[in-house]
């Protein structure tokens, strides 16, 4: 009789234990992450940008209008600029191309309007895609491709009125453009046009330092050039140059760095480079070259072939090595 009690209290505790268990196992706990992030290694210098950048010249006086982009592609014998006789007529050619620009964008949303045919959940879902697109643009300062991506999501906004069945009638605005255009188009300019003599890369106008280090003797530079390079001061450009041409694909990222910090790093290896203070991460370059390693300082090369606004502007900067 005993051993059975003693089973019953047995079991009895058990069966609590167990379920005290079950109750744990069972309870909803949520979870967040406090912190996600992303660490490096790195070699924190400052770099020389050295390119193979030629000067476009024009001695004409006037008002001069940039029609390509820096970091834009250009060809032999392609307008980059015009230069006009005064700043009235740069200003009434430019507004001609904007008008042209509206005119199309209105002729576009009177089409959307007669048809009425867009589907709605799609369309949602493209606004929702462009509106992350502008914030993502103007978080990394691409503020050019903010502006486009801006534009775009101003009329998917616009298609969705008219999908819900909101009446919009464009003729009155579109009327007054295409007059204003007309006025314009009528009116002669006098301008002079400024052509690429060769193929590359469009920078506009010159920042001084095109000529502290020759991209021809990139395999000649030591790294108290480059340190020499990093503390120059910039030249004043001739008062004719209208921009650059960056011929060559490749252009190349100069340092010097302390040897101790090379010991990880190989010749002809992939790497990643930010910049901090330009909004530039994990830019991909190869290591062109590294110094002979014999003193405290080593010199690094590394080259890149990809070109944008941002990396057009770029010259004496603070890098980070990615190691």
């Amino acid at each position: 009789m005993k051993i059975l009690a003693v089973l019953l209290v047995v079991c009895i505790v058990a069966s609590y234990v167990i379920y005290q268990a079950v109750l744990f196992s069972k309870s909803e706990i949520e979870t967040q992450f406090a912190l996600n992030e992303t660490v490096y290694k790195t070699i924190d210098t400052t770099c020389f940008v050295v390119r193979d950048e030629h000067f476009i010249t024009n001695n004409v006086k006037g008002t001069t209008v940039s029609f390509a982009r820096n970091g834009e592609r250009v060809a032999s014998g392609d307008t980059v600029s015009m230069v006009f006789a005064s700043s009235d007529d740069a200003v009434s050619y430019m507004k001609i191309s904007e008008l042209q620009k509206s005119v199309e964008h209105y002729e576009e949303l009177s089409g959307q309007a007669n048809l009425q045919t867009m589907n709605i959940n799609s369309l949602t879902e493209k606004i929702d895609n462009e509106l992350v697109e502008f914030l993502e643009l103007r978080d990394n300062n691409q503020y050019s491709d903010a502006v486009n991506s801006a534009n775009q999501f101003r009329d998917s906004l616009t298609g969705k009125q008219i999908a819900v069945g909101e009446e919009l009638d464009f003729s009155e605005e579109l009327a007054n453009l295409k007059n204003e255009l007309t006025k314009l188009q009528n009116t002669k300019y006098s301008y002079t046009e400024v052509k690429s003599d060769t193929a590359g890369y469009y920078i506009r106008g010159s920042d001084g330092y095109e000529k502290v280090i020759d991209f021809k003797k990139i395999d000649e530079i030591s790294a108290r050039d480059v340190e020499n390079a990093v503390k120059s001061k910039a030249s004043v450009a001739s008062s004719d140059v209208v921009g650059r041409v960056v011929e060559s694909f490749k252009w190349y990222v100069v340092c010097s760095v302390d040897t101790e910090d090379t010991v990880n790093l190989s010749y002809n290896k992939q790497i990643y480079i930010n910049f901090p203070y330009e909004g530039i991460e994990k830019l991909p370059v190869t290591l062109y070259k590294i110094g002979d390693r014999t003193g405290d300082k080593t010199l690094l090369v590394l080259s890149c072939d990809l070109m944008n606004a941002s990396l057009a502007d770029l010259r004496i900067e603070d890098v980070q090595i990615i190691t």
